[in-house]
């Protein structure tokens, strides 16, 4: 299952965050084969990354047809993707290999620069839009869109990470929303995650058939000091299921469903006049100079979203009008 909660990206890139530099654009997908458990992995400095841009079907060994597919444009900062899962005959099995994946990604160190000095307001905001539609059944998807960012020298002298994710998931017949706005302060050798108001997520449309977002982060660093961007977009999709996850399996009903997010995440970064930035190929073509919008009002929401839920609550709802 496609997951990942914020704390544990927070803590990722206080680890990773050197290995940025070696790979502006990273993708996968799966399944990639019919034992439904792999994925195809791709990453590049600079160009396209493209995993099965023909949309080839992969008939699993546990009995569903899945199409996954994924482009990264590394020198133009877009993310796009396409999931399809098809169920025949109703079957029990693990959740965990039972959904077909796609994700990818952009990552650069920045390196920001003005003439005078000051602290420098930067915003980074990700706009996300794609489809969910069911041919059958009353399959579920989830589709996640993410901003993190490292700061070198924070302004304040203690902040060095913040985070602000989006997560749209339901049925054909609905979506619901789940955000993340944190920021890492360190304390000595301790990190401890705090709600954070420059984390911002608009939903602008949340219809199956054409729903669409932006997941912004805004925050304040200094100049001339080395820092780190990753923008992520992760989406699965999942048959009809029957009931809850159990050590014995999940049952799903026969369904098809498909998500297409192909030209969906597109990158914009905001300076203030009068600053420069450098980085991967795809920041000059994401910076946009202008006055950084003032970050609205955020208020918390559960973020610990999962499909599966949303899906059988969809389910009882649609029992619960027919009866």
């Amino acid at each position: 299952m496609f997951r990942t909660t914020g704390f544990s990206c927070l803590l990722a890139v206080v680890t990773l965050y050197p290995a940025y530099a070696t790979a502006a654009g990273t993708a996968s997908r799966g399944p990639s084969t019919p034992a439904a458990d792999e994925f195809e992995l791709g990453s590049a400095e600079t160009g396209v990354i493209e995993l099965n841009p023909s949309r080839a079907t992969v008939t699993t060994d546990y009995g569903f047809d899945s199409i996954s597919s994924v482009r990264v444009d590394a020198d133009r900062g877009i993310i796009g993707g396409y999931a399809e899962t098809e169920l025949s005959r109703a079957v029990t099995i693990p959740l965990t290999t039972f959904s077909t994946t796609v994700t990818g990604s952009l990552s650069t160190p920045l390196r920001f620069e003005s003439l005078d000095g000051e602290p420098i307001s930067v915003a980074a905001e990700l706009t996300m839009r794609g489809s969910f539609s069911a041919l059958a059944g009353d399959p579920g998807f989830s589709l996640s869109a993410s901003i993190l960012a490292f700061v070198g020298a924070p302004v304040d002298g203690s902040v060095g990470v913040y985070f602000s994710e989006l997560v749209l998931a339901g049925t054909a017949s609905g979506i619901d929303t789940g955000t993340i706005g944190t920021a890492l302060y360190r304390d000595g050798l301790n990190f401890t995650t705090v709600d954070y108001a420059g984390a911002t997520q608009d939903v602008l449309s949340v219809d199956p058939s054409s729903f669409s977002a932006v997941v912004r982060l805004a925050f304040d660093l200094l100049p001339g000091e080395n820092n780190g961007l990753q923008v992520s977009l992760g989406g699965f999709v999942i048959p009809e299921a029957l009931s809850a996850p159990s050590p014995d399996g999940t049952e799903f009903a026969p369904s098809h469903g498909v998500l297409d997010f192909s030209h969906t995440a597109e990158l914009s970064l905001y300076v203030p006049p009068g600053v420069s930035v450098s980085g991967e190929s795809f920041v000059a073509n994401i910076v946009k100079v202008s006055a950084v919008p003032e970050p609205r009002p955020y208020t918390m929401l559960l973020a610990g979203l999962a499909i599966l839920p949303v899906a059988l609550r969809s389910r009882r709802t649609r029992r619960w009008a027919s009866a």
